[in-house]
């Protein structure tokens, strides 16, 4: 993480859960991690950080909210927007609180698109095609990467394009790299966890790998598929 090399006294706000995480330990590193329960709880513990400091600070808050609605329940439901509306208000409140030397940005990590049900695709531990993996599908489900068994790629990648070519791209990891995909280069770290292969949809689909006993448990609302809709989003300074 980049966070500990700050020089202005980082520090971030996290929901309870994900307190000494793997998740906060590799986005924060060693600095300061508030827990939280709720958006209000959050906030508050930013604004008293905030202005206990008596030098130049950061603080990062993580509201995890209208992600886990729009997972649950699709993007254009109630219970997003009003979850939407409930931050705006509650920054409001943050922003007129904080004094004039004090920045407020807002953004978010990606956006999202609702995924129909007849477009979550499941790819069984048992089926020929799984066997080929070294481990299963990693990445995310509209956008998964393939680890193949050594030796293995053009089984793979035919087998592939019979049960899913109609719906997804293949494109193995140096096409992904020459058309820049994930930026300028791949570094090693990055080109070993992407794997072999990388399948993309035009619309909105997913595959879900079910292991033995298992069922599809697909979201409603999906990220990380490379659409304008996940990929452009907001920064608002304050």
């Amino acid at each position: 993480s980049l966070l500990p090399s700050l020089r202005h006294a980082p520090a971030t706000v996290l929901p309870l859960a994900l307190v000494d995480s793997p998740f906060s330990r590799w986005g924060a590193g060693q600095v300061r991690t508030l827990g939280s329960w709720s958006i209000g709880s959050a906030l508050r513990a930013a604004a008293d950080r905030i202005k206990s400091c008596d030098s130049p600070s950061y603080t990062y808050v993580y509201l995890p909210h209208v992600d886990s609605k729009c997972h649950e329940l699709g993007v254009n439901a109630s219970g997003v927007a009003s979850t939407v509306v409930d931050i705006d208000r509650q920054l409001a409140a943050l922003r007129a609180e904080l004094g004039s030397d004090v920045r407020l940005l807002v953004s978010a990590d990606h956006g999202l698109n609702d995924l129909p049900p007849s477009a979550a695709y499941p790819l069984h531990a048992e089926e020929a095609l799984a066997k080929l993996l070294r481990c299963p599908p990693t990445g995310e489900s509209v956008q998964p990467y393939f680890h193949v068994q050594s030796g293995r790629a053009d089984a793979f990648r035919a087998a592939f394009e019979e049960r899913f070519g109609a719906i997804f791209a293949l494109l193995d990891v140096n096409e992904v790299e020459a058309l820049q995909l994930f930026g300028p280069q791949l570094g090693p770290v990055a080109r070993a966890r992407i794997g072999d292969f990388v399948a993309i949809a035009p619309t909105p689909a997913g595959i879900y790998y079910v292991p033995p006993g298992g069922r599809v448990q697909a979201l409603v609302g999906v990220h990380g598929g490379l659409r304008p809709a996940e990929m452009n989003v907001p920064l608002f300074m304050c």
